[in-house]
């Protein structure tokens, strides 16, 4: 019998919770999902035992999905925390990484999912059953440091592509930045979720 996956999803929206769980069952996973829509709820169940991965809905006005990453991240530094996300907004993206997320996945891109749950748990792109989940998982090696960049800090319009494995953003005119000089408090863009030719 395939190992499950015990996954925790804090989602709201029961309608979103059911895309999620039929996204995953599509894709092949044998998993089974904890819906918890509270604190309480949240670490009543982080502290049963810990789950192979946690889903996080990001636009929860009830219980912030940031304080559920806090306290993950003191119970569990390792255990993948990915948000899902209805905003693609280049400023919250920044905001997750720099709070510890492991990855983000936009909802209407909500088909890249197991993309991004496979990255988490270091599975194989083209695998579709899943081999045993170790009960903790490896830091990832640390990045190689890149060159400084200069800073941009001005509003960006405009279609930037976003590599979530090496943090780094580029433009339509093919410059790349860290996603992290990209600021301005009222960007007009649109943020794609791709790797880069050099993380491919």
């Amino acid at each position: 019998m395939k190992p499950k996956l015990h996954i925790l999803l804090l989602e709201d929206d029961l309608a979103d919770a059911e895309l999620i769980a039929q996204e995953l069952e599509e894709d092949g996973f044998a998993f089974s999902l904890t819906r918890v829509q509270t604190e309480a709820e949240f670490c009543r169940e982080l502290d049963a035992g810990p789950p192979d991965l946690i889903l996080s809905d990001h636009g929860r006005p009830e219980f912030n999905s940031l304080k559920a990453l806090e306290i993950t991240r003191q119970q569990e530094p390792r255990l993948p925390f990915i948000f899902i996300s209805r905003s693609n907004n280049l400023g919250m993206i920044v905001e997750m990484y720099e709070h510890g997320a492991t990855d983000y996945v936009f909802k209407r891109d909500i088909e890249y999912l197991h993309t991004a749950l496979r990255g988490a748990l270091k599975l194989p792109s083209a695998e579709t059953s899943l081999s045993p989940v170790p009960a903790r998982f490896e830091p990832e090696p640390p990045l190689p440091q890149m060159p400084p960049l200069p800073p941009v800090c001005q509003p960006v319009v405009g279609h930037v592509s976003f590599c979530p494995r090496c943090h780094q953003a580029q433009d339509e005119s093919g410059r790349l930045a860290r996603l992290e000089d990209y600021c301005g408090g009222s960007m007009e863009i649109i943020v794609s979720r791709r790797l880069c030719m050099e993380c491919d």
